[in-house]
């Protein structure tokens, strides 16, 4: 049995949510309920449009719309799609989480935030020690490298070495620097996300520390995960694009870099959330309610 509006599971013959305090219905029309209003509720809009037709839409629809601010907005936004990707998954009849959910929002954001430091910025950082690179002048400065280093001959030349020799140390060095950062992030991309599906169907932290089970995880539901990669990085750029059109100069700017942004955020909760219910489905969860922690 589950709670209509986060999705949580209830203790037996609770009459009100032990985490958003809502009042609950009889446990007998429960499980019938959350079925039918999850699959109306899911059926109305798309990736882009699915939160405007959730029921009180504007009280929830302001956290994903701060993923613009740095911080505070990284961990509402996070939390907001770990929420929504959990009640997509198992079917609750409220996809968006609300205003009361914001402490339930926060520890999600907070759990997925860190985890995101320590699976991506804490190693590319190191490399960028590494590699003498930041992500201010990670492309400029790669390219500059190759046109003023991997073209110069003339150093190599006068310590009498060959144009072979060149190629082989030069090259392929200055290539790692170029490609290791980006291999890195594709590599651990898909395990990351095969974390987060399992914290948001079981809300267990240690799902981001199971590296191994989470890349079999990805091997089982392989296409799944690759459809996901594919659209993940088609919406980032889009909104890259998009973003890069906004003049800081404009007094709305900051509104309309909040839309791009927070539009790629609930797209993205809404195509993970699809693919949690998919695995969620397979997996027999629906007659096994998820614990909680």
């Amino acid at each position: 049995m589950f709670c209509a509006n986060c999705g949580l599971p209830l203790l037996t013959d609770s009459l009100f949510c032990q985490s958003c305090g809502t009042r609950t219905i009889s446990a007998a029309a429960a499980i019938p309920v959350l079925e039918s209003a999850a699959s109306a509720s899911a059926a109305q809009g798309n990736a882009v449009t699915w939160p405007l037709y959730q029921q009180g839409w504007p009280s929830g629809i302001w956290m994903p719309l701060l993923a613009a601010i740095p911080l505070l907005g990284e961990v509402v936004s996070g939390g907001w799609s770990v929420s929504a990707v959990r009640r997509r998954a198992i079917g609750a009849p409220q996809l968006m989480p609300k205003f009361q959910d914001l402490g339930q929002v926060v520890v999600y954001g907070f759990v997925l935030t860190v985890f995101m430091r320590l699976y991506f910025e804490l190693p590319l950082t190191v490399m960028g020690k590494l590699f003498h690179w930041t992500w201010e002048n990670y492309w400029t400065g790669m390219l500059e490298l190759a046109l003023t280093h991997l073209l110069d001959f003339r150093s190599w030349q006068a310590v009498g070495e060959s144009v072979a020799d060149f190629n082989i140390k030069k090259l392929l060095l200055h290539v790692l620097d170029l490609v290791a950062p980006v291999l890195y992030c594709l590599f651990v991309f898909l395990p990351f996300y095969a974390a987060v599906v399992r914290y948001a169907l079981h809300l267990k932290i240690r799902c981001f520390f199971q590296i191994w089970t989470n890349g079999l995880f990805v091997k089982k539901y392989l296409a799944e995960f690759f459809n996901f990669f594919i659209l993940f990085y088609v919406i980032e750029l889009a909104a890259i694009l998009l973003a890069g059109m906004s003049k800081k100069s404009d007094d709305y700017s900051l509104v309309y870099l909040s839309i791009v942004w927070g539009s790629a955020c609930w797209t993205r909760a809404y195509l993970l959330g699809v693919l949690a219910r998919k695995i969620y489905e397979s997996e027999n969860a629906v007659t096994q309610p998820a614990v909680t922690v």
